[in-house]
């Protein structure tokens, strides 16, 4: 994964950097894909999953804040029995604009229903870039962690994950 993390952000950093600013204002939304490597509570591994994103966010002139609601089959085995599936993120989003990029960071609620029944709820904290490639097509790449509390049986569950996006302004 580190290998992955690394290339990641060599690509994106290495992205061009436009002179005019860009006005983060608006409705987004778009489709992710990453890996997850797992911590505690969940069977050993690196897991893919899928999934999509849509939020708000506020340019504040050289810094813009937004909130965001993104959807994944997370598709991770637990140590007890069972795999996480549906899981559901609404998270805060805060950064700092670099001409046409934003590299921020983010805090939010997950819920993950559990494939043997029953659900947990649970916090992610993270960070990311996008990078503005026309007025309204976006792509980038979020780190985060994920902890998973009261997992159905007892215990808690960790992953760090790292998702690659491709987005839309509206």
């Amino acid at each position: 994964m580190k290998t992955l993390t690394a290339a990641a952000f060599v690509a994106i950093c290495s992205l061009p950097m436009a002179a005019q600013a860009q006005d983060w204002t608006g409705f987004y939304g778009g489709l992710q894909g990453g890996i997850a490597d797992s911590d505690s509570g969940l069977v050993g591994g690196s897991d893919s999953s899928l999934g999509a994103f849509a939020g708000y966010n506020f340019d504040l002139g050289g810094s813009v804040a937004g909130v965001e609601l993104s959807y994944s089959d997370p598709n991770k085995t637990l140590t007890g029995g069972g795999d996480l599936r549906d899981q559901f993120e609404l998270k805060g989003r805060y950064g700092v604009t670099l001409g046409q990029g934003l590299i921020y960071g983010t805090v939010g609620y997950l819920h993950a229903d559990v494939s043997t029944g029953g659900s947990t709820d649970g916090y992610l904290v993270g960070v990311g870039y996008d990078h503005m490639l026309t007025d309204n097509m976006f792509i980038g790449g979020e780190l985060s962690h994920n902890r998973y509390d009261d997992l159905p049986g007892g215990g808690n569950a960790s992953s760090n994950n790292l998702d690659l996006r491709i987005g839309l302004k509206f």
